[in-house]
Formats: C-alpha cells, structure tokens, sequence
C-alpha cells in the first residue's frame, strides 16, 4: 500500500473524504508533504467543510485555491453572517468580495444577531450608521 507522510494510505477520494487526520501534526504532514497531491489536499479541505471546520479547510485551499471548494466556503460564510470568513475566501480571489456579497452578508447578520458582522458589512458598503443615542441614567 502507497502512504503519504502522515501514515493515511492513499484511497479514494470518496474513502479520503470521509476520513481527517488524527491530530495536528498528522494534519501539518499531509499540508507540508512533497508527496501529496492537490487531489488529496482537496479531498481533505472537503472533509473539513463537511465537519464545518472552514480554518483547517482554508489551510488547504490556501496551497490548493480550489474555486469549488472556497466558493463552498463562500457560501457558507454569506449562510452564517460570518464577514471574517468571507473576507478569507476573497483573499483567493481576485476580485475580492462583491456587492452582492456584502449586502447579503449585511441582512444575515443582522437577521442572526451578528451586529459586529452586519456593521463590518455596512462599512464596507459606505452605509454611514447613526450615532446610537446613550440613555442617561437615572439615579
């Protein structure tokens, strides 16, 4: 049986999928390995998403940039109202995040309870917010 650095056995794509490594350091050997292929790498980024796990996923597709795989993550960011997210996927992406994206993001997030989120979002969309007026307390 053919093994990649980190003592997996290299299957099928399907069989890789369903399977993360053990640990961080058998993670860091099939990230950092001379000897494994995009394919495997993006079988291993797919694992991750599926357990929703978009950082680790990221440090795939970072050496990947797998367009299917990052827009899955797009989407899951534009899902979650999650602006930090998004703004990582756009990074491999030349045009960045669109209007559309921000503006979806913007009613997500705020629909979610997200305002940290839904603020970033205005801000990147040049919507100006109101002062909050502060209560006065009574003594």
């Amino acid at each position: 049986m053919n093994l990649i650095a980190n003592g997996l056995p290299r299957t099928t794509l399907g069989a890789m999928a369903k399977r993360l490594p053990r640990d961080a350091n058998a993670k860091r050997a099939v990230l950092y390995s001379e000897t494994a292929t995009d394919e495997e790498k993006n079988a291993l980024a797919g694992a991750y998403l599926d357990a929703e796990r978009y950082g680790e996923a990221l440090e795939f597709l970072a050496l990947t940039r797998n367009a299917t795989l990052l827009d899955r993550i797009r989407l899951a960011a534009l899902e979650l109202g999650d602006t930090f997210l998004l703004t990582q996927v756009a990074r491999f992406n030349a045009e960045g995040v669109s209007e559309d994206d921000w503006t979806r993001i913007e009613r997500t997030a705020s629909s979610l309870g997200r305002e940290l989120d839904a603020a970033r979002a205005r801000q990147e969309l040049g919507i100006e917010e109101e002062p909050e007026e502060v209560a006065e307390e009574s003594e």
